[in-house]
């Protein structure tokens, strides 16, 4: 970021210097210097205040480290015209990679979490959109796919930015509704995430462990995030078709490790790699790499459920513990079973655990280490990168399939990534990794 000269203002009687430098907005004030991220300044502008008639030169910022708060700041600037300039300039510099005063589609589920989404927008989020200037529209979901159907059909172009405060449900409806609609780009639009629900997941991996359920944080990613091309995951089960963002998921976990209870299954998939070292090795080389842009496409290359296996795929036919697909790293909150997961690399992740490799004791183990991503140092434990996958259940009794963290129909299902459909806003990005790759 190139200097702007500092700006001489008054708080009171005690002068006051105002400067951005080196991304860091400063305020040297009796000698003491204030010092803010000028990603975290949400507003600077010359302003009339309600109670005088003064104008003066009106910070809004979100100020911290771990823990923002909003606070601002207001000064009596020396001269008006040159205040008039560094406030257009500054404010210009602080957004230089992202649009001021956006406007938000806003889907808020009552429902999620402990039910007070409402009052966390109210509360946490209203006062940090206001600040920046941000003005939107807002729906209260009344049931289940309700923001899936408005989306469907919702005119996007008054909108910079559509936002679900809940968990991880609500911005499942908000892709499926995206991806059905007649224009393909319409999904370009970016989706920004405020953690209100139960299940958090896509934060985790936007915001990091130690942050993600920081309202603050996540607020401020949405003004001032970087869109991030994700891949998504085309799924199609019996005559049904839907995209899926975080994971599908075979066995109960639990149950498998502590009743013993097998899951018989056959899994056919069309390999890209099964080396775990060429998989870590890439993934270090492409993770701090921009990746070429490809055409967006709905079409799934390799059919559906329902047609025949292609010729070239890996047949597995085994009892397994679990099986886990997926796109992000974490699926939860102490929960990293795709550590080598990129956001938009055309490829899927891919766990299997199968039982006859795996005693009890391993199992525990493959679980405890699944906390950290070390479960991919196990030899029992089998990590692929893989365009698609089909899953049969053998068995005909009930078990448990689930899809981006919620129970589906028990019967086969095929996978397919699909590249860069879909655009969230991130910090820089990329997901958060605050644990470390070995």
């Amino acid at each position: 970021m190139s200097e702007i000269q500092p700006l001489q203002v008054k708080s009171g009687n005690t002068d006051v210097t105002l400067s951005l430098k080196d991304d860091n907005f400063s305020i040297a004030k009796y000698g003491k210097l204030i010092s803010i991220p000028s990603r975290n300044i949400l507003d600077v502008s010359l302003k009339t205040l309600e109670s005088s008639t003064s104008t003066n030169v009106i910070i809004h910022a979100l100020v911290g480290v771990k823990k923002l708060c909003l606070k601002s700041f207001d000064f009596v600037p020396v001269d008006m015209e040159l205040a008039a300039s560094w406030t257009k300039s500054v404010k210009n510099a602080v957004y230089k990679n992202a649009k001021p005063s956006k406007h938000l589609k806003i889907f808020i589920n009552p429902f999620s979490g402990t039910g007070k989404a409402s009052k966390v927008f109210d509360n946490e989020i209203k006062p940090i959109f206001d600040a920046a200037g941000c003005t939107y529209d807002i729906t209260i979901t009344k049931y289940i796919n309700n923001a899936r159907e408005i989306m469907q059909t919702i005119d996007l172009k008054p909108f910079d930015v559509i936002v679900g405060i809940s968990g991880d449900g609500i911005i499942h409806e908000i892709i499926n509704g995206l991806l059905v609609r007649e224009n393909i780009n319409d999904a370009t639009i970016p989706i920004g995430v405020i953690p209100a629900g139960s299940g958090n997941a896509l934060n985790i991996c936007l915001q990091g462990e130690a942050v993600y359920k920081s309202l603050q944080h996540s607020a401020l990613t949405i003004i001032k995030g970087v869109p991030m091309k994700i891949d998504m995951c085309s799924i199609t089960q019996g005559d049904k078709r839907y995209f899926s963002f975080m994971s599908q998921t075979y066995g109960v976990i639990a149950d498998s490790i502590f009743e013993g209870r097998r899951y018989s299954c056959e899994l056919a998939i069309k390999i890209a790699e099964s080396n775990k070292e060429i998989i870590r090795d890439t993934y270090r080389k492409e993770y701090n790499s921009d990746r070429n842009s490809v055409p967006m496409s709905r079409d799934n290359k390799y059919g559906t459920v329902n047609d025949p296996i292609p010729d070239d795929w890996t047949i597995l036919t085994d009892d397994v513990s679990t099986i886990l697909g997926g796109k992000v790293p974490w699926i939860g909150k102490g929960t990293i079973p795709f550590p080598y997961a990129l956001p938009n690399d055309g490829l899927i992740d891919l766990v299997v655990a199968r039982r006859d490799k795996l005693s009890r004791i391993k199992s525990f183990n493959f679980m405890t280490e699944m906390e950290v991503g070390n479960h991919i140092k196990m030899k029992e434990i089998d990590y692929y990168k893989v365009e698609a996958f089909r899953l049969t259940p053998k068995s005909s009794k009930d078990g448990y399939i689930s899809i981006d963290g919620e129970k589906v129909d028990f019967a086969p299902f095929q996978v397919e990534a699909l590249p860069q459909l879909i655009n969230i806003l991130s910090i820089d990005g990329k997901y958060q990794y605050d644990f470390v790759i070995q």
